[in-house]
């Protein structure tokens, strides 16, 4: 089962009305982060102005961030802030896009706005899994989104050539071969007025040959980076943020106490990826203390923090686009943490129906079914899961295998009929099981069921699960052949 878009720049928006009277925390007072007082449009009001789709206030507070960009007034972390307000996948967020270009149809801003958007669409999609691992179903959407925001980006340099957010998000699909008769100008708009450091950290990602570059390809960009780069970093340093997405842990771990060294306040983002890595909250805590960093919504499911921490990151987001599928997942876990498995359980079917490519979900909506004792779910739940997350299966697979060691209590409908064809459904996750048991070792439960439970601790549903798992397997695939 997937989730089909609506349409590219209209995704998620159908959610919003129950999203909004889920989530967890009401956020209508958030506290987004400081305010710069500088007296030019802040993030906040800009999503004040979206949010009412005012058009003039957004052509006029877009027209003054890049006049000052341009005189070097601001710094272009300053201006890309308020720009956040459209990483937003919510419908009627879309329409304020597609109104405001109608009514400046000459202005770029609102064309840049669309090419954030789709871009922060297709990343959701696109995930941070090498292309190997990612369900072609996402990739294909993801390839869909991209396609989307490089049009927009480009409509918005023919309009402005000097635009400096659609030039940086040109510049950013420029390795995914994007509007390559652009992406030349669109790389010397964006050195114009980044700083070479990050500038390097924003493209040297890029390179990495899970997302299609190569090892040779990063060691070239690095050396060459770094020449240029006016003592802003070193060619190791540059390797050393490239390894914090690494395959190996060790080197992972190894990248980031580099960067530490070389300052945590220079490296920043890579160094939030390793602090995410460790997964040891005192050191979350320590790290949040000393920079006040906002981690992404894709890494709020895996961050270990308090309650008081988690709430503030989330209204963050929250004020920017409720509908993330990622916000939901959290805000289910921790209504199913306080008890109200109710609330958990539409909050991760929201998140589910939006991106069902993530095992974690897959997993979490197992354990949910499990808890609210909905059984006739699980099989068909189980099936979803192999069938939807293609590579990325194997990682659920340890809470399939514990499923199914008690599998009987799950083996039938809502109307308390056997499920259709059960055997050879059942069948068939055995064998996705099988196919992932010989790689791993010291699995004790489906993997290694003969040889470790003795005899006299199995009832009589193991007995027959054994049965099928082991001796039964092939008569009964020979039975469901062609039906």
């Amino acid at each position: 089962m997937g989730f089909r878009l609506l349409s590219p720049a209209r995704q998620f928006g159908f959610i919003l009305a129950v999203v909004l009277t889920l989530l967890v925390w009401h956020t209508a007072e958030a506290t987004l982060a400081t305010t710069p007082k500088d007296g030019l449009p802040t993030l906040e009001e800009v999503l004040v102005a979206r949010n009412a789709g005012d058009h003039t206030a957004l052509e006029e507070a877009f027209d003054r961030l890049e006049d000052a960009l341009n005189s070097s007034v601001i710094t272009s972390e300053r201006y890309r802030r308020p720009w956040l307000a459209f990483g937003t996948g919510y419908g009627p967020h879309w329409d304020v896009m597609q109104d405001w270009a109608e009514a400046f149809p000459a202005s770029p801003h609102p064309h840049a706005a669309q090419g954030i958007g789709s871009r922060y669409i297709a990343r959701i999609f696109r995930g941070g899994a090498s292309n190997r691992l990612t369900p072609e179903g996402a990739l294909q959407l993801a390839r869909e989104s991209f396609r989307d925001a490089a049009e927009h980006f480009s409509e918005a340099l023919a309009r402005s050539p000097h635009h400096f957010a659609a030039a940086r998000g040109l510049h950013a699909l420029a390795p995914r071969g994007y509007r390559t008769r652009f992406t030349g100008y669109a790389g010397e708009v964006v050195a114009r007025h980044m700083g070479k450091l990050d500038l390097m950290v924003t493209t040297v990602f890029d390179r990495l040959p899970q997302w299609g570059g190569s090892v040779e390809e990063v060691i070239a960009y690095c050396s060459e980076a770094a020449a240029g780069a006016d003592g802003e970093f070193t060619s190791d340093e540059c390797l050393a943020v490239a390894l914090t997405v690494g395959p190996s842990p060790r080197s992972k771990m190894e990248a980031f106490r580099r960067l530490q060294e070389a300052g945590e306040e220079r490296f920043l983002f890579p160094v939030s990826l390793g602090i995410l890595h460790q997964r040891n909250q005192a050191v979350t805590d320590a790290f949040i203390a000393r920079t006040g960093y906002i981690f992404s919504p894709r890494q709020l499911v895996d961050l270990q923090v308090g309650h008081d921490e988690l709430r503030r990151q989330f209204e963050f987001w929250d004020q920017i686009d409720g509908g993330n599928p990622f916000l939901m997942h959290v805000a289910g876990r921790v209504a199913a943490q306080r008890g109200d498995l109710g609330r958990a359980f539409q909050l991760f079917e929201h998140s589910f129906q939006i991106y069902p490519y993530d095992y974690k979900i897959h997993r979490d909506r197992l354990r949910l079914f499990i808890m609210l004792r909905q059984y006739p779910k699980v099989l068909p739940a189980m099936e979803t899961a192999i069938e939807t997350l293609e590579g990325q299966a194997e990682a659920i697979i340890p809470s399939m295998i514990k499923v199914l060691d008690n599998v009987d209590a799950f083996s039938f409908d809502a109307d308390g009929r056997r499920h259709s064809r059960y055997s050879c459904r059942l069948t068939s996750l055995v064998e996705a099981i099988e196919a992932w048991c010989p790689a791993r070792e010291g699995i004790l439960s489906y993997c290694a069921v003969a040889d470790t439970r003795p005899a006299q601790n199995l009832d009589a549903q193991l007995r027959r699960n054994r049965a099928i798992w082991q001796n039964g397997t092939e008569s009964v695939r020979k039975t469901c052949a062609g039906k």
